[in-house]
């Protein structure tokens, strides 16, 4: 059966039967994309990484990830100023997606636009059910 989840909570059990999920601002980043889903959408594979970027720039920490039919959801803080963060989401079409590859800790995944980069430390093992959750089957 597929897994379909609309609220926080939900997504924040399935990352953390895998991984440490003690860092609140998970909870956040989980919250924001719920609110961002559209009506009939549903996530299908949620986990967290510890760092995202875009092309190598200096990018966000504490991500929520989220894969639904359509797109990926990454979420997370970013410094809003001197001694402040904002929460920021990137979205991205399943459909812009054309690898996911681990290595060296990251996960890379090349778009038809850019290099996306999620860094933690247990990644390694959801790698494969990520590339499989954003990847269509061969």
């Amino acid at each position: 059966d597929p897994v379909t989840m609309r609220h926080p909570e939900e997504l924040l059990s399935f990352a953390g039967k895998v991984q440490n999920i003690s860092v609140p601002q998970y909870k956040t980043a989980f919250r924001v994309i719920c609110e961002n889903l559209a009506e009939s959408e549903q996530v299908s594979f949620a986990m967290v990484a510890d760092e995202f970027c875009v092309d190598g720039a200096p990018g966000c920490w504490h991500i929520g990830i989220a894969v639904t039919q359509e797109r990926v959801f990454l979420c997370g803080e970013t410094i809003a100023g001197r001694m402040m963060t904002r929460t920021v989401m990137d979205v991205w079409s399943r459909k812009d997606i054309l690898s996911v590859q681990y290595a060296n800790g990251r996960i890379r995944i090349r778009t038809r636009r850019a290099l996306l980069t999620l860094r933690g430390a247990d990644l390694e093992p959801l790698a494969e059910a990520f590339r499989c959750a954003v990847l269509p089957e061969a």
